[in-house]
């Protein structure tokens, strides 16, 4: 009597796309509710933090440039002044 193998294990045994979604659906499957949202919410909890540190860090550099020309433009206006007068 032979039996076929499940679709699955044909399918991961080929290296299809399939198989491959589908081991993942099965090792997930072992794991516990935390650990399952902990596996989802990782990549997304990375992400977040790049983004807000990418954020924090246009901030600064853009606050220290602004900074920057606005001391150039008082010191620009002080030579001026007394020029003029």
């Amino acid at each position: 009597m032979v039996t076929e193998a499940p679709l699955v294990a044909t399918a991961a045994a080929k290296g299809t796309s399939a198989g491959i979604s589908a081991g993942v659906g099965s090792t997930l499957s072992a794991f516990g509710t935390g650990i399952k949202i902990f596996a989802l919410a990782h990549p997304v909890s990375l992400v977040a933090t790049g983004g807000v540190l990418l954020g924090l860090g246009g901030y600064h550099a853009v606050s220290r440039w602004r900074k920057k020309h606005a001391e150039e433009e008082v010191a620009e206006e002080e030579a001026a002044a007394p020029a003029a007068a």
